[in-house]
Parts: C-alpha cells; sequence; structure tokens
C-alpha cells in the first residue's frame, strides 16, 4: 500500500511537471510589465520570436500603465491563429477615471494593426471602462456588440476563440466566467494581431499580465491523458 502510495505520488508529481513545462512551452506572448519606459518597440516577457509591440502611442508604458490626455493609445503584438486550436488572450485590467468623461481599456483581435478598436480591423475584443462596465463586441469595430454588464476591478479580462470548427468562434470571459455565449461570423476573419487600447479624457489604468496561450483546459486534458496512460502501463505491470 506504501509502495502504490508512492508510485501514485511520483506519477503526480511526473504529470504535474510536465503539464507546467507545456503550459511554459505553449505560451505565445506573456507579459507581466515589470520594466520602465515606453512600450513601443520592446518586447514582452515571452515571445515566440522576435517580435516587439507595434504602434505610434506613447500612452503606455512598459510597466503596464496609461496615463494621458484626451488621446488614445493602441499597441500591436502580430499573431495569425491556425486552424484547429483554441487561443485564450487575456489581461489583469483597471481603469480609474480622472476626467469628465468615461475612460476604458480594450483588449481583443485584429485583422490589420490596430490603430483603435472602433477601426474597422477590430474583431473578438473587450471594451472595459472606469464604471467597470464591459461590453463585448464580435466586429468588425463595434458592430456585433452586447449589453454592458458591470465588474469590480482589477479583474481578468479574456476572449476565447476557438478555431477547432470551420466557423471559427469567440466567447467572453470576466475571471473566468463566460459572459457571453460563443459567436461567429459567416466567413473567418483574417486574424494577424492581438493587442490592447485606451482611450479617454483623462485615464489612469493598467495592464497586467497580458498573456496569449492555447486555453488551458486544452493542456490539463494533455495531463490527464498522460496520468492515464502512466496508470494503465502500472496496472499491466501488476
Amino acid at each position: 500500500m506504501f509502495k502504490h502510495t508512492i508510485l501514485w505520488a511520483a506519477v503526480a508529481v511526473m504529470v504535474l511537471g510536465a503539464w507546467a513545462g507545456a503550459a511554459q512551452a505553449s505560451l505565445i506572448y506573456y507579459d507581466s510589465f515589470s520594466r520602465e519606459g515606453a512600450l513601443v518597440g520592446t518586447s514582452p516577457d515571452i515571445r515566440p520570436g522576435t517580435e516587439t509591440y507595434l504602434g505610434s502611442s506613447s500612452a503606455w508604458q512598459t510597466n503596464g500603465t496609461a496615463a494621458v490626455a484626451r488621446t488614445s493609445g493602441t499597441v500591436n503584438l502580430p499573431f495569425v491563429p491556425q486552424s484547429g486550436n483554441i487561443y485564450q488572450l487575456s489581461a489583469e485590467v483597471s481603469v480609474i477615471r480622472l476626467g469628465s468623461e468615461h475612460d476604458w481599456v480594450a483588449i481583443g483581435f485584429g485583422t490589420d494593426q490596430l490603430l483603435s478598436f472602433c477601426s474597422t480591423a477590430a474583431v473578438g475584443w473587450m471594451l472595459i471602462k472606469d464604471t467597470g462596465e464591459v461590453q463585448t463586441f464580435l466586429g468588425p469595430s463595434t458592430s456585433g456588440g452586447s449589453g454592458a454588464v458591470t465588474y469590480s476591478m482589477p479583474s481578468v479580462f479574456s476572449v476565447v476563440l476557438n478555431t477547432q470548427q470551420p466557423l471559427w468562434t469567440f466567447e467572453w470571459f470576466v475571471d473566468g466566467v463566460s459572459v457571453r455565449t460563443p459567436e461567429s461570423f459567416s466567413v473567418n476573419p483574417s486574424i494577424a494581431y492581438v493587442g490592447f487600447s485606451c482611450a479617454s479624457d483623462r485615464i489612469e489604468g493598467t495592464v497586467d499580465d497580458f498573456t496569449l496561450t492555447p486555453e488551458p483546459a486544452t493542456l490539463a486534458l494533455l495531463g490527464l491523458g498522460g496520468l492515464g496512460m502512466l496508470m494503465g502501463r502500472r496496472r499491466v505491470r501488476g
């Protein structure tokens, strides 16, 4: 019995270690925003190659903060999804209103470099206001929008792109809870970028732990599959 307990513990450690390694290796983009200086032209903590943040905005800093007056700021990273996968784009966002107009931060996907999420390049995105109101859009731009729901901040806002079906779907989450059921276009969009943006009368906001990765559920299933294979071998040998 003791040997079996040790075996289970060893297998669990192996699987968890393999899962953690797979999760780390599978990250496409990740940024903890723990640096100083202007964000555009720098690289995220994890990237698939030599990608850097694209855009002309000086609003965003490498510590994940934005503080601008009557302007918008959008930064982009190149990304082309492949059919048959699930991708999760997420960030922890907080927005503070300092002026007379409502301020916001947005995250999402784009078919071209996003000058603004109100441009026709925006698809599958979320708008987070300083009031805690969250709106979701299928796109392009503000078409295919949903009614606003309200959440406390900071929260983790996510858009999941599922390319496993002939018509790709987007689904929107706040703190891991779905706030809108999957929606699809009649023709799949030609996604080429992910990004985030701010626009305001006067904004003070933060973005943290910006992440693009295959959905964690996919990796968890891989881990469970590995566990089943190992225990199956143990039963055969036993």
